[in-house]
């Protein structure tokens, strides 16, 4: 930027520090619809373990917490479901979340998300 001066537009420099959720959209639909079948890939549901906290929204987190139940899931990624849980720490929705009965692998990555 220096040596050629370019300066990006003001709208964009202030863009860049911003934390913005992403609103739920078809994109967030399709990823909790692919966690929550069960004939799916079990990597792609893994994937979508991952991706759905980036929308803080209760559809997101009831679909994390009911796959929370599905052993075989639990199994092969129970601690990146806690940590995808842990993410809606403090959210309105969420306030129960410590009183769940939840594998202790859930917790384990719960834990070692904070």
């Amino acid at each position: 930027m220096e040596v050629h001066g370019y300066r990006p537009p003001e709208q964009f420099r202030d863009g860049l520090h911003a934390t913005a959720e992403p609103a739920w959209d078809d994109r967030a639909d399709r990823l909790r619809g692919l966690l929550l079948d069960t004939a799916e890939d079990l990597e792609f549901r893994c994937k979508a373990i991952t991706e759905l906290p980036h929308w803080r929204h209760p559809a997101a987190f009831e679909a994390l917490l009911q796959v929370a139940q599905d052993d075989e899931l639990v199994d092969i990624a129970g601690d990146q479901i806690g940590m995808a849980l842990a993410a809606y720490e403090g959210a309105p929705f969420a306030t129960d979340l410590a009183n769940r009965d939840l594998p202790s692998f859930v917790r384990l990555g719960m834990g070692a998300a904070q």
